[in-house]
């Protein structure tokens, strides 16, 4: 059967004079199907380098997550251990203090006596911790008996007062149960209740231990204080990873105990007040809606506002018991309580009662992923114009295919639509590719080409364009085409058929019926006089 051709009709290639249209329009086929395997066969290369593209870059992107994942905690246990080694460390010491004779003794005169005998028993005391606060580098002491009254302190305003019945108190109320208790920082006015102007204005962290007697009764407890912005601060602050990385302590509702690295930045935006310390226990781990750094001013509602990602979820973490649910890794940014945005990591510790927290920027903890956005995203910009490209390709191939329709070239000639159909051939609205006119060609079917039937075709074809009576078709070409299709190329008439007239009006006047024949008359009496039959 004949070719599809791949042009619009405007657009045929006609054959120079002695070269097979033919051939030109099977060239030009062929040519259009090897420029539209190329196009699929560059989509689908195009699809699969984006798509690989995607699958390397989401890989690199995890292994750098979770690369920082693993850098953020193992910062993070490092602190924690360095800050655990250090409050075993004083916890020992005061443990150790508490068991010297001196100390017991002098402790155990507090509990009885008149007064006299009491501010003796409270000088001799002060003697024996003279050594004990310089080897520990504790800058205070007190005593509390067993209902939690101070009976000794190197503050003399805290004698006599009770610790505050609050959570100061509850952290201590154990050690007269024989343990050892680290306590975080608190303010003093928290710590001692009713104390006029507190001795000390910087926060500090204590370690208490109960004092015995002779008996091994607990009869007191006996407390070192330091100053929390100093080793406190320190270890956190010493591993601080990075350019903007940041660790520091917070308590269960949001408060930082430790100084802030950002302390200048904090009072720039309103959030420290000057001479006021570094950030401890006055910072609040909440989300400003507002990065400082970029002049944003503290709100008037701070206090109000939610606790920052993190904090809340170490806060949450404060009563649970699994080791798995007291640590946690954000590796999706978020705000701080500076307004930056962050990546972090915490771990609650329980038997401290507060939490340790490390923050890195997020700019800087996916840096290498800025490098890695441009590269990937400079090839996926040079593949998409290459995707864009073959695309229109494609389109363009399509738009001359649907433009062609199912058209077919016969020699000259491309076959638009089929008119009709008989016994032996197909007939087809064709339009030659120079002249550009319209005429009809008859197709023998290819199924009934035998020799006979071949013959009875080329003697139609043959006697049909000896007629010329102007109302018998006239006969323009006849040919074969390179695959065997015999054909013949006949005048192209535009209107309906009588059959269509009649299915349209019905009955037609008389008048109308003896014009139609006289026309078909005259057309039969010509070819019955050269011994044709029409069948």
């Amino acid at each position: 059967m004949p070719q599809p051709v791949t042009e619009a009709p405007q657009n045929t290639i006609p054959a120079a004079p002695g070269v097979d249209s033919d051939a030109v329009n099977r060239l030009a086929l062929r040519l259009i199907a090897a420029n539209a395997r190329v196009n699929a066969i560059a989509l689908v290369v195009a699809l699969s380098l984006i798509g690989l593209g995607y699958w390397a870059y989401s890989g690199i992107e995890q292994s750098l997550r979770t690369m920082r994942a693993a850098g953020l905690s193992a910062v993070l246990d490092a602190e924690v251990q360095a800050l655990t080694l250090w409050i075993e460390d004083r916890k020992g010491e005061v443990r150790h203090w508490a068991a010297e004779p001196r100390i017991s003794a002098a402790v155990a005169g507090l509990m009885v006596g008149a007064a006299t005998e009491q501010a003796r028993a409270r000088e001799n005391l002060t003697m024996a911790l003279a050594p004990a606060l310089k080897e520990s580098g504790a800058v205070a002491y007190n005593v509390a008996d067993r209902q939690g009254v101070v009976v000794a302190s190197v503050a003399p305003e805290y004698l006599g007062r009770r610790i505050s019945p609050g959570e100061y108190l509850g952290a201590v109320r154990d050690v007269l149960g024989g343990a050892t208790r680290f306590v975080r920082p608190y303010r003093e006015q928290d710590r001692i209740e009713g104390a006029p102007s507190p001795l000390f204005t910087r926060p500090m962290v204590w370690f208490k231990t109960p004092v015995f007697d002779n008996s091994g009764r607990a009869i007191a407890g006996l407390g070192f204080a330091h100053y929390a912005d100093s080793r406190f601060t320190g270890i956190l602050g010493a591993a601080s990873p990075g350019v903007t990385g940041e660790v520091y302590a917070l308590t269960a509702d949001g408060v930082m105990l430790s100084d802030s690295r950002y302390a200048t930045e904090l009072r720039a935006a309103g959030a420290l007040q000057p001479e006021t310390g570094n950030g401890a226990l006055q910072v609040q781990i909440r989300d400003p809606g507002g990065a400082f750094a970029e002049g944003y001013k503290l709100p008037a509602d701070w206090a109000a506002a939610p606790l920052t990602r993190l904090a809340a979820l170490a806060g949450a973490a404060r009563g649970l018991t699994d080791p798995a649910a007291q640590r946690g890794v954000i590796l999706q940014s978020y705000r701080n309580y500076r307004g930056a945005e962050v990546i972090g990591a915490w771990r609650w510790l329980a038997d401290y009662d507060f939490a340790v927290a490390i923050e890195m920027s997020r700019e800087e903890a996916y840096a290498p992923l800025r490098y890695l956005n441009l590269a990937f995203g400079l090839l996926g910009s040079l593949l998409a114009v290459a995707v864009l490209a073959v695309l229109v390709s494609m389109w363009n191939v399509r738009r001359l295919r649907r433009a062609a329709g199912d058209a077919q070239v016969i020699g000259q000639y491309r076959l638009e639509r089929q008119l009709g159909e008989g016994a032996m051939g197909t007939v087809y609205l064709a339009q030659h590719a120079l002249l550009k006119r319209p005429t009809a060609i008859k197709l023998l079917k290819s199924h009934l080409a035998t020799d006979e039937v071949i013959g009875r075709f080329e003697r139609e074809a043959r006697l049909a364009s000896q007629l010329v009576h102007p109302n018998t078709i006239g006969i323009y070409d006849y040919g074969r085409t390179p695959e065997g299709v015999l054909y013949y190329v006949m005048e192209y008439l535009e209107g309906q058929s009588l059959d269509e007239i009649l299915d349209a009006e019905g009955t037609l006047p008389v008048a109308r019926v003896v014009h139609v024949l006289r026309q078909t008359c005259g057309a039969l009496r010509e070819a019955h006089g050269r011994g044709l039959i029409h069948r």
